[in-house]
């Protein structure tokens, strides 16, 4: 991987980044899985906060956003096709947390809205060192990818 790809690759996490902490810290909420007067109580290993719905300004960041992770998600999985099956799958699960913090449909991983928004930064950092540790771009190989689009039949 080119050094330009990796500078590529930071720019695109740095505006994810950006916009999902906006998101997080400006238009989410959480509340408790359980409160007191519930007559059932639930009993998660996973978390015990779901997100709150959205407000209309923040469905619109999310709409931008979550393709854009898609996008971003995609180009790592090829672009880290060929690294060993652990960093592999960390990847993977980091840009799959990414992905449902930003649409936020049920179960939050966190348990507050500042610990959303640390542990968001965390996962795109994380997943960013990861590629420099394996791609850090000295080997001068380029790569072109093409987005070949079939003719309507």
């Amino acid at each position: 991987m080119t050094q330009s790809m990796l500078d590529l690759l930071r720019a695109r996490a740095d505006r994810i980044c950006e916009e999902g902490i906006r998101l997080i810290g400006d238009f989410s909420g959480m509340h408790p899985v359980n409160t007191p007067e519930d007559l059932v109580v639930i009993v998660s290993g996973r978390a015990n906060q779901f997100w709150n719905e959205l407000p209309p300004a923040g469905k619109q960041i999310q709409a931008k956003l979550l393709p854009e992770i898609d996008r971003f998600s995609e180009l790592i999985r090829v672009l880290t096709r060929n690294l060993p099956n652990g960093a592999q799958n960390k990847m993977q699960g980091s840009l799959e947390i990414i992905r449902s913090s930003v649409e936020q449909e049920g179960v939050a991983w966190w348990e507050s809205q500042d610990e959303a928004v640390d542990g968001f930064r965390s996962l795109i950092k994380e997943v960013i060192n990861t590629l420099e540790n394996y791609c850090d771009g000295s080997t001068g190989e380029a790569l072109a990818i093409n987005r070949y689009k079939r003719p309507d039949p």
